[in-house]
């Protein structure tokens, strides 16, 4: 249950969130701000349009692989991998 303020804050694990290109339906705009080689594993930090950032993790190979800083992208994530804390 949510406190009596309504205060909550979302917790999202990096690799729940999906990475999808800009044309792509649902999910949320955002700018690539930085990419991280990890390995098998690629690190995304992107902004979105009310200037949240968000850290996506994802499989190093296309089309992600291609994306670099400034890229046109969209986020999304499914609402059961999401975990909502009292703040």
């Amino acid at each position: 249950t949510a406190p009596a303020d309504g205060n909550v804050l979302a917790v999202l694990r990096y690799e729940k969130l999906a990475l999808l290109p800009e044309d792509a339906t649902g999910g949320i705009a955002a700018t690539v701000l930085e990419k991280t080689y990890m390995g098998a594993t690629l690190r995304f930090a992107c902004r979105t349009a009310t200037g949240l950032v968000l850290t996506a993790d994802t499989a190093n190979a296309a089309p992600q692989r291609d994306l670099g800083e400034g890229a046109a992208v969209r986020l999304a994530w499914s609402a059961d991998d999401v975990v909502l804390l009292g703040a």
